[in-house]
């Protein structure tokens, strides 16, 4: 993961997934264990998105015990998953084709857990298909009204100022 770029928040994010690997005595850092521990540094912006759903103390309570169900296995490392770099390199792409950014935010990481080839298990108990459409829709959303912001600083809108407030927190 180091050709990537992320925010300090979310290196802090795939540090305390490989320690929670190694924790369990698995054999790589799978999608689960990165969402659990996305979700206990989870960002103001995702924090905000999933506040409309109201669902995030069930969020992380599934998170939890689909963990927690998890096996040691007979050897333990601090390597990512297939089909967590997959994730990434997807995110990575996203990131730059669409939003012109230099760095994978935990707005793309959570949008991009939220494609059915790339998502935790709690995501799929938590959320019905219609959801985790309106999901991507608010992420989407969320990310083209800071690109606007950089655009416009000076925006009139109310709007725009609750969005800026997000960015300059």
């Amino acid at each position: 993961m180091n050709e990537y770029k992320f925010t300090p928040q979310t290196e802090s994010v795939f540090k305390d997934a490989k320690q929670l690997t190694l924790d369990l005595h698995r054999s790589s850092v799978d999608l689960d264990i990165f969402f659990h521990c996305f979700l206990s540094k989870l960002s103001l912006s995702c924090s905000h998105i999933l506040e409309a759903y109201n669902v995030i103390d069930d969020l992380r309570l599934v998170s939890a015990l689909e963990v927690r169900a998890k096996k040691p296995n007979k050897t333990s490392s601090g390597k990512y998953s297939s089909k967590l770099k997959k994730l990434i390199e997807n995110c990575s792409d996203l990131q730059k084709e669409n939003f012109n950014a230099d760095y994978i935010s935990p707005e793309i990481i959570f949008m991009g857990m939220l494609d059915e080839n790339f998502r935790p298990k709690a995501i799929s108990k938590t959320f019905d298909e219609k959801e985790i459409d309106s999901l991507i829709t608010d992420i989407v959303a969320f990310i083209q009204d800071i690109d606007l912001l950089k655009n416009n600083p000076e925006g009139d809108s109310e709007y725009e100022y609750e969005t800026k407030q997000w960015v300059e927190m």
